[in-house]
């Protein structure tokens, strides 16, 4: 039988090498993998699971790019389609409109989740005035934009506007329009949300007044904010010039989220 010649000391040396190197390598790429996997779980877990860790990473919309316009024409005309609805039905004396369109950006982590990554709104105030009776005015205005169609988004009650006034207006005959829960009469409809405000001429603290032009909602992470606002004590010094009350009506609604 023939004998197979010896390797050389080098060549043995060299695959011993090859050998073991590739066994450091297979342990450091492992280690690499694991780590890796740690880290990708980590990033999960505090930035709210899989979607939050998505939606972290998604690109931000360019507000002034023409698909971004398109779409807040778009809602324009939806909203103010909504305010000529109530106008035709309400018949309130118009007076000023305000305007707010806001983008943020969502935030993700292991204590809270937005659910998007950017969001965009447009909200829409009308600042109207009535005389009359305030009770009966509100009762109408109620009973109006139900029967067009819009629910309430907290809970199921009858005409919650009128328990408002049963509960803080007819008991209080002293107490401003101003200082009702007008939050009790927010309304909904194919995504728009409407809320009210209420004052009169006897009002001092526009606070709520000027709030509700300001869009609800988003985080104050900001990308865009293009404002048009009234100042709510002059407008109201005009209307109650001539009329008794102040209706001040806002409709919201999202035009981009992702």
């Amino acid at each position: 039988m023939k004998e197979h010649p010896a390797l050389p000391k080098e060549a043995v040396f060299t695959r011993r090498y090859n050998a073991v190197g590739k066994i450091i390598l297979a342990i450091i790429s492992t280690i690499a993998f694991i780590a890796a996997c740690g880290y990708l779980s980590l990033a999960i877990t505090f930035e709210g699971r899989i979607d939050g860790f998505i939606s972290n990473r998604k690109p931000a919309p360019n507000p002034n790019s023409p698909a971004m316009n398109a779409k807040r024409e778009a809602v324009t005309a939806e909203i103010n389609q909504s305010f000529d609805e109530l106008q035709n039905s309400l018949h309130y004396n118009y007076y000023e409109t305000a305007t707010h369109d806001y983008c943020s950006r969502g935030n993700s982590s292991w204590k809270r989740s937005d659910g998007y990554a950017y969001l965009c709104s447009l909200r829409i105030t009308k600042f109207y005035g009535f005389n009359g009776d305030f009770r009966q005015q509100i009762i109408d205005f109620e009973q109006k934009i139900i029967s067009m169609g819009w629910t309430r988004p907290f809970y199921k009650s009858d005409n919650p506007c009128e328990k408002m006034l049963e509960e803080y207006y007819d008991p209080y005959p002293e107490k401003l329009v101003s200082d009702l829960p007008s939050f009790y009469c927010r309304y909904e409809k194919d995504d728009h949300s409407l809320e009210p405000e209420f004052a009169e001429k006897e009002t001092r603290d526009f606070t709520l007044q000027n709030a509700i032009q300001e869009v609800s909602g988003g985080t104050y992470d900001e990308i865009y904010d293009e404002k048009n606002f009234q100042d709510s004590g002059s407008i109201i010094k005009k209307i109650t010039a001539a009329d008794r009350f102040v209706l001040i009506i806002s409709i919201q609604k999202n035009y981009f989220q992702n």
